[in-house]
């Protein structure tokens, strides 16, 4: 099997990490994948906002928590109302992905950024994992998250969507994926 398949398939989702920070060139090939990637009629609709700042992360952590308490969905209610989850699981780097309001598909645009993140994480050694929940901060309107995004520097006309947290895993443990046999259909 060729290497890009090998990291492909051995790819997780990463919930526990190290305190070991990630290396800056580290980073910098990881955003060079991201702004690599395909995009619908190559518009390119991406922003990437790298946050290295532990008490930014928390702050974030906390009020998207606070918001997910009013989730209609009980599986996020649960969440948030969990005292000891960090929505970012404390890892040393969280990337933030922001698309621009007006880009065609530019959601589906910036997820596939987003794979090329974790990929490339994965390549160098890295562990990752897409953290959707903090979403549900920046979908409403209101003073704790428009003092947050000021912070975040994110540029006029693009809004918030996911983000990717990085760091060194702790341990490899993590279940494997579903079966093949379960999840595709051939149609001859």
């Amino acid at each position: 099997m060729n290497e890009t398949l090998n990291t492909i398939l051995k790819r997780r989702s990463t919930r526990q990490y190290t305190t070991e920070e990630v290396k800056q060139e580290d980073l910098d090939l990881i955003l060079e994948a991201a702004v690599n990637s395909p995009s619908a009629m190559n518009s390119q609709p991406w922003h990437f906002t790298v946050v290295n700042d532990q008490a930014i992360l928390q702050e974030i952590s906390d009020a998207a928590k606070e918001v997910g308490k009013n989730h209609p969905d009980k599986q996020m209610q649960a969440m948030a109302n969990n005292p000891h989850l960090h929505l970012f699981y404390k890892a040393p780097v969280a990337i933030l992905i922001s698309c621009k309001d007006d880009a065609p598909e530019g959601l589906l645009s910036c997820a596939a950024a987003t794979e090329n993140i974790l990929l490339a994480a994965e390549s160098l050694g890295l562990g990752s994992c897409w953290v959707q929940f903090v979403e549900l901060l920046f979908a409403t309107k209101n003073p704790i998250a428009d003092s947050i995004l000021k912070k975040l520097a994110i540029p006029e006309g693009y809004s918030f969507n996911h983000a990717v947290v990085l760091g060194h895993k702790l341990s490899d443990t993590t279940p494997p994926k579903k079966l093949k046999s379960e999840t595709i259909t051939y149609v001859k």
